[in-house]
């Protein structure tokens, strides 16, 4: 970096001092916007986790439902706070799901062992997707892609004159650069719609309608299609069926003159086979002219 864009700034008779990174609303911004530096969130949760270990998540006594209220509560929200706008790789999804599996078993009493999960007192081997079962707890991919789909849903709620709403379907016009550029929030929300069984066409659709979007996401990862199947229809509200409708004719003009091309490639293909120099029989235009006609309305 070049000395003068490092230079001090004044700022109201004081100096604003270059960083490379710096807090702001609880996340960490570094210079090369890459995300990072978020394992200051783990940091923070796993800090919290530590000082409620004792009375609360390593205490046997305490129920495995106050266990999980207080976890999701407490050290979930703790941990991601932010999560929203995070453009989230495949290493730091790896680094998030180590941390709250290690809590999941604090909490139930468990201990990982050359890679298997045993109970530590009775030595039964169990495993962490039945562990979270226990606990009625989601696995860490879930719980992610709930809060950023909770958020793109209401984002796309918002007026057209909104910001946030104007930005989240925005984009750059400009060249690729060389080489893997970064993940962006766009592609980590195909991620999520692709989890949740939804496609980057008609998730709107489902999200305009706050109550059938916030019943798909409760249902994250539980019966997929089938609840997401039954949210869409809730979904179909009296505007959106006017749309599918004028879909519906649409695609059905589009289907008619679709064929109407078809059989006049067929015809000509007849003609060239019978070699016929001239033209083709005026009756087969006149039969065609009425049969797409007919078909078109």
């Amino acid at each position: 970096m070049k000395p003068e864009n490092v230079a001090p700034n004044h700022v109201d008779g004081g100096l604003v001092h270059f960083t490379d990174r710096f807090v702001y609303l609880g996340s960490i911004i570094s210079s090369d916007l890459a995300d990072d530096a978020e394992w200051a969130r783990i940091a923070a949760a796993a800090g919290a986790f530590g000082c409620l270990h004792a009375r609360i998540f390593g205490e046997p006594l305490v129920d495995l439902r106050a266990k999980s209220a207080a976890y999701q509560a407490l050290i979930l929200n703790l941990l991601f706070y932010g999560s929203e706008c995070w453009a989230l790789s495949s290493h730091m999804l790896k680094r998030l799901r180590s941390f709250h599996r290690r809590c999941v078993r604090t909490m139930c009493g468990c201990s990982l062992i050359m890679g298997v999960v045993t109970y530590s007192r009775s030595g039964r081997i169990t495993s962490h997707a039945e562990l979270e079962k226990r606990m009625r707890m989601p696995d860490i991919a879930t719980l992610l892609s709930r809060r950023r789909l909770q958020w793109a849903g209401h984002v796309l709620r918002m007026g057209e004159e909104r910001l946030p709403r104007r930005m989240l379907t925005s984009w750059i016009p400009t060249a690729r650069p060389k080489g893997r550029p970064h993940l962006t929030f766009a592609q980590g929300l195909v991620k999520d719609l692709a989890y949740a069984g939804l496609k980057t066409s008609n998730w709107g659709v489902l999200a305009a309608d706050r109550r059938a979007w916030r019943t798909t996401l409760n249902n994250l990862g539980t019966n997929g299609a089938q609840l997401i199947a039954a949210a869409c229809a809730a979904a179909a509200t009296a505007d959106l069926a006017q749309d599918l409708a004028l879909s519906a004719s649409m695609i059905a003009a589009a289907d008619a003159e679709v064929a109407q091309i078809v059989a006049l490639e067929q015809v000509e293909a007849a003609t060239r086979a019978a070699a016929v120099s001239s033209t083709v029989p005026t009756s087969i235009y006149a039969t065609l002219s009425t049969w797409g006609t007919t078909n078109t309305h």
